[in-house]
């Protein structure tokens, strides 16, 4: 037995530590793509030591109570010091995946108040089961967390303390006597910060309002079955670009840009899997509050409803399972609230489940080996292709999309390479199988430039002008058409175009829209 809770220490650290701080420059996406493969491999290796344990042990509910344990501890700590690395950003000591903002390990400011805001309540679990000194620690600890998360500037975030503090409230009132006063003064606190952080930043909030307008239009068309498994990101910018067909001057057109989420991720659901789908994942959140709130008397069994409220709270207004900690959390809690005892008996009395467990572990084994494996080639040809090496790589592309298929960034990315090479028939080809996918302003401008180039003028000023409606604060689609206008001897068309470029309002400023309005406006006069 003492190898096994060895074997799961080490795992579950390393599961902790691969989710909340891999990064690697051997991965195309090298923020997010190394945690989701530490969350498989180390992921798979405890589910089949937890299977393991079950059919030689039986049911060892002591263990697993251990393992609970030692996972928060190891939360803690891991959060503790992905909180300093945030902060040691916000003050210059070390460098931000992105200039201006905290990120952590994280891509964007997002993931890092995502993960250490969830995993907060487990703070809690230590700061009451523990005495003296140690809670001083986890109570110091706390305040740094918080306060990274504060400086991330993520209102998701402080939206989830203030719930976190009304359910507290609520929740403990009568046990430690806590006065409304201090209850007030933190709501208070905590509304004040909330629409100081709405003030500075407005332009996203309103943003959100233009994608959730536009995904509803998606539900009316489809709304109990969905769009299927990414439907969202196939279908979504099309309905964008329908907006700004009928509303060309809308105050949206400034704020407009490539989405890939809905900034939802109930509203994603139902999108993808209509309202069938949303009513049971609601019924399985409510299953698992429930079972939570009905093992009051339980010691610790809030911190879970808690971490629960929090990832409800993100995936009202964000993306949380895009990263999968969350998931770590959430199967977590759905393995301590929910009573699987049945379940874990039939497990560990016949051999057979045993049996055909190794065997789909084994074809598990083998998926994640396979993917991992295309993803490392795919990133190291993509780089051989910046350095000039393009079309010696091209057979590699070929290659890989046996196995890559139904990635659309592998196909894009592939496109672009063809692209480059000015085989552009073959681009448009892949492009194609792309769009069955994803569909965005890159994918359609690099179409039209394809189109373009083979001679399909009318193809090629269609996706220019899609690509336009899509966001409409983009320059380059109608800078383009100026000039297909011009190749085909109607300046009528490109004078009206070159006029709408020069009075375009310009969102982010940059050499290159500068140079654009400069050469729209002499062509003009």
């Amino acid at each position: 037995m003492k190898i096994f809770i060895v074997l799961f220490v080490i795992l579950l650290t390393l599961l902790c530590i691969g989710t909340l701080f891999a990064e690697s420059y051997f991965w195309v996406d090298s923020q997010i793509a190394p945690k989701w493969c530490s969350f498989y491999v180390f992921g798979g290796f405890l589910i089949f030591l937890y299977e393991l344990v079950l059919y030689k042990y039986g049911n060892c509910t002591t263990l697993f109570a251990f393992c609970i344990r030692v996972f928060f501890f190891i939360v803690v700590i891991c959060c503790s010091i992905q909180a300093i690395y945030g902060l040691g950003q916000y003050f210059g000591v070390w460098i931000s995946n992105m200039p201006n903002f905290v990120t952590g390990s994280f891509d964007n400011p997002v993931g890092f108040a995502f993960c250490l805001t969830s995993a907060l309540p487990i703070f809690l679990y230590f700061l009451i089961n523990s005495k003296n000194w140690v809670r001083i620690i986890v109570l110091l600890s706390i305040c740094t967390v918080v306060f990274a998360i504060v400086v991330s500037g993520s209102r998701t975030a402080i939206l989830a303390l203030f719930v976190y503090v009304l359910f507290l409230y609520f929740y403990f009132r009568k046990r430690f006597k806590i006065s409304f006063i201090t209850f007030a003064f933190f709501i208070f606190l905590i509304i004040v910060i909330s629409f100081i952080m709405y003030c500075s930043n407005e332009d996203s909030v309103n943003g959100r309002f233009l994608i959730w307008k536009c995904s509803i239009e998606m539900i009316k068309d489809k709304p109990l079955l969905g769009w299927g498994t990414g439907g969202f990101q196939k279908v979504y910018m099309y309905y964008q670009a329908d907006y700004f067909r009928y509303n060309t001057d809308d105050y949206y057109s400034y704020l407009a840009d490539n989405v890939k989420h809905p900034f939802n991720e109930f509203l994603l659901i139902i999108i993808e899997y209509g309202l069938l789908g949303l009513l049971l994942v609601l019924f399985f959140f409510f299953i698992l509050i429930y079972c939570g709130l009905q093992k009051r008397r339980k010691v610790n069994s809030f911190i879970f409803v808690l971490i629960l409220l929090s990832i409800i709270v993100f995936s009202c207004f964000s993306y949380p399972f895009m990263y999968p900690f969350i998931w770590i959390l959430l199967i977590v809690c759905a393995f301590q609230l929910l009573d699987l005892e049945l379940l874990k008996n039939i497990i560990c009395k016949r051999r057979i489940f045993f049996v055909l467990f190794i065997v789909l572990f084994c074809f598990y084994g083998l998926w994640v080996t396979g993917a991992i494996a295309a993803e490392l080639k795919w990133c190291h040809i993509s780089k051989r292709s910046l350095l000039g090496e393009t079309e010696s790589v091209l057979p590699y592309y070929q290659r890989l999309g046996e196995r890559l298929s139904e990635n659309p960034f592998f196909l894009y990315s592939y496109a672009v390479e063809l692209n480059s090479s000015m085989r552009y028939s073959e681009s448009i080809k892949v492009l194609k199988e792309c769009e069955s996918f994803y569909n965005d302003y890159d994918v359609k401008m690099l179409q039209a430039r394809n189109y373009e180039k083979v001679g399909d003028l009318l193809q090629a000023e269609n996706y220019y002008q899609l690509a336009s409606r899509m966001c409409p604060n983009r320059f380059l689609p109608l800078y383009y058409l100026v000039h297909l206008y011009q190749s085909q001897g109607e300046e009528k068309k490109a004078k009206k175009i070159a006029k709408k470029i020069v009075e375009k309002r310009v969102k982010i400023n940059s050499y290159i829209i500068d140079t654009i309005k400069n050469e729209m406006k002499k062509y003009i006069e």
